[in-house]
């Protein structure tokens, strides 16, 4: 069946193991060099399941600027058939020498409600994709809590006094299950 074919093949390139198909993701805060020369050498290999080859780059806007360059020269020298896939949520802070190179597709943002059920169906429990969808734009920044930032505002009680002074956290190093309370 042609259906279970290509689910076979979407869950082995979710799990990182479909050899014609490469991840890239930030590595700490951000894309190195070394990631991306790993990326080329691996597409100078031949395919193994076709004549295709892809790679995908996740939180693109996260490459150092020597990774931006040594894309770049990737980019404008390819060799052999290969898709790549830049995935960012700021397209504006990459090289615009990178966007000119490629084609711009827009993807809208899942609601609160179909991220919180992508969570559930994902394990997390109900309480925290709740929380997480909230926090969250996407699964992957919810399964990965450090990148959230979180703002609380001043707000007043009765009697004009500040009741919760205005903080921002940002690398929130606890993983969803600690979100809970």
């Amino acid at each position: 069946c042609v259906v279970s074919w290509l689910l076979c093949r979407l869950n082995r390139i979710e799990n990182n193991n479909h050899p014609d198909v490469v991840t890239i993701m930030p590595d700490g805060l951000s894309i190195k060099v070394e990631q991306i020369r790993y990326l080329k050498s691996e597409f100078n290999k031949s395919g193994v399941e076709s004549d295709r080859k892809v790679f995908i780059i996740q939180d693109a806007q996260k490459m150092s600027i020597g990774a931006a360059n040594s894309l770049l020269k990737f980019l404008e020298e390819p060799s052999g058939n290969i898709t790549a896939f830049l995935l960012t949520s700021e397209p504006q802070k990459l090289l615009p020498t990178i966007i000119s190179r490629c084609q711009e597709v827009e993807m809208q943002q899942l609601t609160s409600g179909q991220l919180e059920q992508e969570l559930i169906s994902e394990g997390i429990s109900e309480k925290n994709s709740h929380i997480l969808a909230n926090l969250a734009q996407s699964v992957v920044e919810a399964k990965n809590p450090s990148s959230l930032r979180v703002k609380f505002d001043c707000g007043l009680n009765d009697n004009g006094k500040t009741i919760v002074k205005s903080r921002t956290f940002s690398n929130l190093n606890h993983g969803a299950a600690a979100l809970d309370v």
